[in-house]
């Protein structure tokens, strides 16, 4: 189902002349069609609350060896969630807001939490992908194979009103793909899925997945998101017709927040 081919996202600043580029993905699913990517960091997470903080109580009591690195999201946090789905693509005069179809999410329950509340709000399905964990510090540290997470019926069972679609096998059983290849393949299965290749897509992923991806050292707001537009090369006539052509470019035309050494970047006016 998958065809050697490498993939370009090269991120471009308006009015600034310099691109990042990361080289991203070696195997592509055939026949696929990129759309829109909004790359969005989970929202507020409770044990970066102050201690004495009531929620922090909470969670630290029910807290052990097993699950001390999935923290939850504060109640601020889900409704920060929520409220940034209903502004941040709500269609504005400016521009037009592509329709988003699927949201897609790293298994740490902070980052579940803040997709269901974006794919209810939308009103879209959302699928865990357990590869978009790897980028997190946790991973790094104890490796993704080692942490537990709760699985996709408990969310699911608490939020009836969230269609939650399966994890496909080849997204869960990868170990050490880096996290440019698996945003290739989602993207590329993304479109190859009849359900929601009609619309862009949300990925809710970790700090460390902007920084990795932008190539930046910085703080990154719960909720940052970033906008990437597909740059398809030409095709190569003589290439197959079922494979994709060598690069594909995804160009950032917009942040949620300032983005330090771009200071023409485009962002939201007062963001952090």
């Amino acid at each position: 189902l998958f065809s050697a081919r490498r993939v370009v996202f090269a991120f471009i600043f308006p009015s600034f002349p310099l691109s990042l580029g990361c080289i991203v993905g070696e195997k592509m699913m055939a026949k696929a069609n990129p759309q829109t990517i909004f790359l969005v960091r989970h929202s507020e997470r409770v044990d970066e609350q102050p201690d004495h903080s009531e929620e922090f109580q909470s969670w630290a009591s029910q807290a052990n060896r097993t699950n001390q690195h999935d923290p939850w999201l504060t109640k601020a946090g889900k409704a920060l969630a929520r409220n940034h789905a209903k502004e941040y693509f709500a269609p504005s005069d400016h521009e037009a807001m592509p329709t988003i179809s699927c949201v897609y999410t790293s298994p740490y329950t902070r980052c579940v939490q803040t997709a269901v509340e974006i794919a209810d709000e939308l009103r879209v399905p959302l699928k865990i992908v357990h590869g978009l964990g790897y980028s997190a510090a946790a991973s790094v540290h104890a490796g993704l194979g080692r942490l537990r997470f709760p699985p996709a019926d408990t969310f699911a069972k608490a939020h009836p009103g969230v269609t939650f679609l399966p994890s496909d096998p080849h997204f869960t059983e990868r170990d050490h793909e880096d996290i440019e290849s698996l945003f290739a393949r989602i993207s590329a299965a993304h479109a190859a899925d009849e359900r929601v290749a009609h619309g862009a897509m949300v990925i809710v992923a970790h700090r460390e997945t902007i920084r990795t991806l932008m190539e930046v050292h910085q703080r990154i707001p719960y909720c940052g998101t970033l906008r990437l537009h597909p740059q398809p090369p030409a095709l190569d006539s003589a290439a197959p017709s079922t494979e994709l052509p060598p690069g594909l470019a995804f160009t950032c035309v917009h942040a949620s927040f300032k983005l330090k050494g771009h200071p023409s970047a485009s962002h939201a006016a007062g963001a952090p």
